[in-house]
C-alpha cells in the first residue's frame, strides 16, 4: 500500500485448527507497519496445525473500519506436513526437521494472500 493511503492499522483475524477437527478461538493481531508504509504480521505455527484461517480487519484514519471479507473467513491455508499423535503426515516432509519454523505452511502463498486483501481494501476504499 502507498504511504498516502488513509488506512491506519490493519487487524489480522486467524484461527487455527488441529488435527483433531479442532479449531481455536480466533486470535487478533495488529500489524505492524514498517517505514516503506507495509503492513507486516507473523504467525508462528506448530506442528499439530492443519490449516489456518484467516481475515483482516482495516481500520482508517477517520475512524471507520472495513471487514474483509464481510462475513466469516476469507482466506484458509491447509498444511501438508503435519505431526498428529507420534506421527508425521501430509504430502511433504520438509518439516519433520525439528528447526522448521513455518511447518507445512507455504509463506508464499500466506504473503501473496495478505497482497490480494491489501489491493482489495484499497479498491473499495477508492469507491467509497
Amino acid at each position: 500500500m502507498d504511504d498516502d493511503s488513509n488506512i491506519s492499522n490493519i487487524r489480522w483475524i486467524t484461527q487455527v485448527c488441529i488435527n483433531s477437527g479442532i479449531c481455536y478461538p480466533p486470535q487478533e493481531t495488529h500489524m505492524d507497519r514498517g517505514d516503506d508504509g507495509e503492513f507486516v504480521g507473523k504467525l508462528d505455527t506448530e506442528p499439530g496445525y492443519s490449516y489456518i484461517n484467516w481475515k483482516f480487519i482495516i481500520e482508517t484514519e477517520n475512524g471507520s473500519e472495513s471487514n474483509i471479507p464481510d462475513v466469516g473467513f476469507g482466506w484458509r491455508v491447509w498444511s501438508d506436513c503435519w505431526f498428529d499423535n507420534g506421527t508425521w503426515g501430509g504430502s511433504e516432509t520438509y518439516c519433520q526437521d525439528e528447526d522448521s519454523s513455518l511447518p507445512g505452511f507455504t509463506i508464499t502463498l500466506v504473503m501473496a494472500s495478505i497482497t490480494m486483501a491489501a489491493l482489495m481494501v484499497r479498491r473499495d476504499l477508492g469507491n467509497t
